[in-house]
């Protein structure tokens, strides 16, 4: 693993969350969307650790769109991965 300060590791925490946003909006109409909350937590130590959470109100859609969800959490964890391995 490569060796990353706290500001780079912020700005690739950044620029995944933006990813994820763009790529569920790009899937779901905006004006459907009642909020959209990303939160990814990431600890570097010995081991990678990187937990992400997902919540979309899309109001009685939300149901329909878990799967999205749920695909959006596997792409952040993917390619925050491929950010802090190098």
């Amino acid at each position: 693993m490569k060796t990353i300060t706290s500001d780079e590791l912020a700005d690739v925490i950044s620029r995944v969350e933006e990813n994820i946003r763009n790529y569920i909006e790009s899937k779901i109409n905006k004006k459907l969307i009642n909020s959209l909350d990303i939160l990814i937590d990431v600890e570097l130590d010995e081991t990678l650790e990187v937990n992400v959470e997902i919540e979309l109100d899309a109001g009685s859609l939300s149901e329909k769109y878990q799967s999205l969800v749920e695909e959006s959490v596997d792409l952040a964890h993917k390619m925050l991965e491929e950010e802090l391995r190098g």
